[in-house]
């Protein structure tokens, strides 16, 4: 439809035709794909009145139009915006291009190539559960194809997971057809540290040789509501890959939504498509549903089709190429290319978040409103202790009163046992009263159920230091070990809370009492230097969460070698874990074994564990809350490197352990993020015997930057050979154009390992 811009009547009237061509394709029987339902669906949109000769001019555009409609060119678009899952579904035809297909890039050799990745998404009327659907084609080009990518696994979080169905098959060269035998999937049930359940499902596609195609096809439940996304980038090419998403009937009657399409409208086929460009782009929305492509590649389009059934949102890309992660960065899976899906009431991201903040502080304060036990408790805690002791009385008081459900795993069942007891108890005295249907949730029913989940027992500690006059705010943050948060989309991102502190104008002290093993004022790693949504605050919104320093974070081995020979040497080691060092260790040993723990000891020092024996471990502070963790134990450990006869050539990554320089390629795309700034100092004592006398070693080395460093002494006195070494990384966070200067510190490390000490037999 071309109009010309000469008159306001004009632009009425291509309004006026826009409007009515949508309600039409709107109005005229769309509905929602939903599992084993159909709804119709009437959109809301008010058309301006207009003068009579302007009406049938629209009339006759509308008979043009869908007498256009009819035309099998149109109808072709139709039928390529449609997903191949149908109500029922089926394996689609395998062609001779798939047969025929090959890399991207026909000069690189590639062991498996996925021709085709379809995944769909039918929301259920309110938007809260939705029906998701997977379909993935691949063909296998060899045997290192067939042992990397027959095995599939997904993970799923329990509650956010139900009804799994699986179909799988392979098609052998001579066309025989394998299916799964689906007796065969293996589920696991596994739990994260923060306590949440999540089951692995994981299967192998049967008879996989050379030269054959591989298919599966996944259905579940999800309970996700209202944030979708896809990830369509791999490590192996993919051909073509499409999203089907079929919002919810609460999204489709809204009017805000038909305004985005008439707003993106813009030919006259009904089918938006355009291209977006790289690395992202956020659509305009208006006030309802929106979208976000996230480090794009490959041709990629977006469709939206005003079909009469149904109405559906299609994301197509084709000739994705590999996935090749960058070490050191951020998550894996947000480096991948994808699309969001979110939707928001609002005009922009700075109200979105005003109005989550806002929402958020009225329903904790409401909580708040009743507190008796709580300022009860918190006046004893103010007679008995000077005010500087406050923040940490209030904390100890906080983990004593409650449980935080979310880490039942981690406390003693002696623990948990007497919390339970005394929650009966008081449970029992309450039944004497007369019970209230509805009653709402307040602080003082926090303290008389003695557990809550991480949110709970934070906001109890926050109420407790606004009890004692501190300006005190809850805050939710990130964990950036799985998520990037970014202000610019808004739909909630956010996975758990801390309390901050207010010391100043523009300084906070940060608190999480909900983690058992932290002590009054840490932080998980995950959750330092993370923008955090601070709630009740009415001069700002965001702040960013402190970060430990390098000095706090610290490994110190000492080794003493009391005796080397031919085959190797031993030794007796201390090592000593400081800060967010400890608090990585104290999550991996808490809850194992001894037998764990020595293997992790041998994992940690000598990744390759290769002639290794650790006995008589001792490991003291690992039920210390944010304490140090010293660990002692003697080694024996087999030579790597040796000389003949009269000669021993040692290298140093014999006593301080393989260093592994993860720095291999020559430039960098994305910024370098650690998990915390750290120093390991290494300290190797050798005593030699009267067989044995030192006959060469390397030169001192200091390489240094403002991002970290790396140095060594090696110093020799009688028959004493003493091996030091330190490595410090200063910041975790460190810009795409200084890596060079983070890979020379890694390289210098490096080659310090690889250095040779050679000591001589006596005569």
């Amino acid at each position: 439809m071309k109009y010309t811009e000469q008159s306001t009547s004009k632009q009425r009237f291509k309004y006026l035709i826009c409007a009515t061509i949508l309600c039409l394709a709107l109005s005229a029987n769309v509905s929602l794909a939903e599992e084993d339902s159909t709804t119709s669906i009437t959109p809301i949109l008010s058309i301006p009145s207009a003068p009579v000769d302007i009406k049938k001019k629209m009339d006759e555009q509308e008979k043009a139009r869908e007498e256009k409609l009819q035309e099998p060119t149109i109808n072709a678009i139709y039928e390529a915006a449609h997903d191949p899952f149908g109500d029922e579904f089926k394996w689609l035809p395998v062609s001779d291009s798939d047969w025929n297909a090959v890399s991207i890039d026909s000069t690189e050799s590639t062991d498996a190539l996925t021709i085709f990745a379809y995944r769909r998404t039918v929301d259920k009327p309110r938007g809260d559960v939705s029906v998701m659907e997977v379909y993935y084609r691949r063909k296998i080009f060899n045997s290192i194809g067939k042992d990397s990518y027959a095995d599939i696994n997904y993970t799923f979080f329990d509650r956010y997971f139900d009804s799994l169905q699986i179909q799988g098959r392979t098609i052998l060269p001579d066309g025989r057809t394998i299916p799964l035998d689906t007796s065969l999937v293996i589920r696991k049930s596994i739990q994260t540290p923060e306590g949440a359940d999540v089951t692995s499902t994981s299967f192998s596609l049967p008879g996989v040789t050379d030269s054959c195609i591989i298919e599966y096809y996944m259905r579940y439940l999800t309970y996700e509501g209202s944030t979708h996304w896809w990830y369509y980038q791999s490590e192996i090419p993919i051909l073509s890959a499409k999203y089907f998403w079929y919002p919810a009937k609460s999204i489709l009657e809204k009017n805000e939504f038909v305004q985005m399409i008439l707003e993106l409208l813009k030919d006259e086929k009904g089918v938006i498509d355009f291209t977006l460009p790289t690395p992202s782009r956020l659509i305009p929305d208006k006030r309802s549903t929106a979208y976000a492509w996230q480090n794009t590649v490959g041709k990629a389009t977006t469709n939206i089709v005003p079909e009469n059934s149904p109405s559906v949102l299609v994301f197509a890309v084709t000739d994705v190429p590999p996935f090749e992660p960058e070490p050191y960065s951020i998550p894996e899976e947000l480096q991948q290319s994808r699309v969001v899906m979110y939707r928001t009431q609002l005009d922009n991201t700075k109200k979105y978040w005003e109005s989550m903040a806002k929402q958020y502080d009225e329903a904790l304060t409401h909580v708040a409103t009743k507190k008796k036990k709580l300022l009860k408790a918190i006046k004893k805690i103010k007679k008995k202790i000077p005010r500087d002791e406050w923040p940490e009385a209030a904390y100890n008081w906080t983990q004593q009163q409650l449980w935080n459900s979310d880490y039942n795993g981690w406390y003693s069942e002696k623990y948990l046992a007497k919390q339970t007891k005394k929650r009966k108890r008081k449970s029992i005295s309450r039944r004497k009263r007369k019970s209230k249907k509805n009653k709402e949730f307040f602080i003082d029913d926090l303290i008389n159920r003695r557990d809550a989940n991480s949110t709970g027992v934070n906001l109890l500690f926050c109420e407790a230091l606004k009890a004692m006059g501190f300006n005190t705010h809850m805050a939710y943050v990130v964990n950036r070990d799985s998520t990037v948060f970014s202000s610019s989309l808004p739909t909630w991102q956010f996975d758990r809370t801390i309390v901050l502190v207010q010391t100043d104008s523009a300084h906070f002290d940060a608190y999480d009492p909900s983690t058992p093993y932290l002590a009054p004022g840490q932080l998980r790693w995950q959750n330092e230097g993370v923008a955090a949504l601070i709630i009740g605050d009415t001069k700002r919104l965001f702040v960013h969460t402190p970060v430990s320093s390098q000095s706090e974070n610290t490994i110190s081995r000492s080794l003493s070698v009391k005796s080397i020979d031919e085959d190797g040497w031993s030794a007796s080691s201390k090592e000593r874990y400081g800060g967010q060092m400890a608090t990585t260790l104290r999550e991996t040993l808490w809850r194992h074994d001894e037998e764990y723990h020595v293997q992790e000891v041998k994992r940690m020092l000598f990744p390759e564990q290769i002639g290794v024996e650790i006995d008589s471990l001792q490991i003291s502070g690992l039920w210390d809350r944010g304490g140090p963790i010293v660990m002692t134990f003697n080694i024996r450990k087999r030579h790597e490197v040796a000389g003949g006869g009269k000669r021993l050539f040692l290298p140093l990554k014999e006593f301080f352990g393989e260093s592994y320089n993860p720095f291999t390629k020559e430039t960098r795309l994305k910024p370098l993020v650690f998990d915390f700034p750290y120093t390991v100092t290494d300290i190797a004592v050798i005593h030699l015997n009267e067989q044995w006398s030192l006959q060469a070693k390397p030169d001192d080395m200091a390489h240094t930057n403002k991002f970290g460093s790396c140095q060594s002494a090696i110093k020799s006195i009688g028959d004493v050979v003493s091996l030091q070494r330190l490595f410090r990384i200063t910041s975790p966070y460190v810009g795409k154009k200084h890596y060079q200067d983070i890979r020379d510190i890694f390289n210098a490390r490096q080659e310090l390992n690889n250095q040779i000490i050679s000591l001589i037999k006596s005569q």
